[in-house]
């Protein structure tokens, strides 16, 4: 799970990873990305649990932010060959002056051709954040 809040006002993103990981932050300048792991373990597993607190990035013009699922990077090729994060991470780059909606459009057809549409084993989620 994860869950985040965006505030328009000072261009800020906060975030927490209950389990859901790897999360994508691109930085349009100086054009590189950042690798968020989960905060904590999934939420259910255990009565009990400790969450850090959020984390909180300013995100200036061009930023990414992308929460992508497994089902994403391990869709595979008809060898088996997974998509994997650096595939996703290089649509992303390849179509950063695109909107969020454009961006996620781009992910879904990439991982459709690599695929070359063998249906989802798993779902296929992604939801992407960018500051115009």
């Amino acid at each position: 799970m994860t869950r985040g809040g965006v505030d328009t006002a000072d261009h800020t993103l906060t975030s927490i990873s209950a389990g859901q990981a790897p999360l994508l932050r691109y930085a349009a300048e100086p054009d590189q990305f950042e690798v968020l792991h989960a905060d904590s373990t999934p939420l259910g597993l255990f009565e009990q649990m400790q969450i850090d607190e959020p984390r909180r990035f300013v995100m200036s013009q061009g930023d990414v932010f992308a929460v992508i699922s497994d089902g994403i990077f391990e869709s595979a090729d008809p060898n088996g060959e997974e998509f994997g994060m650096d595939r996703a991470m290089e649509v992303i780059r390849r179509n950063r002056h695109a909107t969020a909606s454009e961006i996620l459009s781009q992910i879904r057809d990439a991982v459709e051709e690599f695929t070359r549409g063998a249906p989802a084993a798993d779902d296929r989620t992604i939801i992407m954040i960018k500051r115009v």
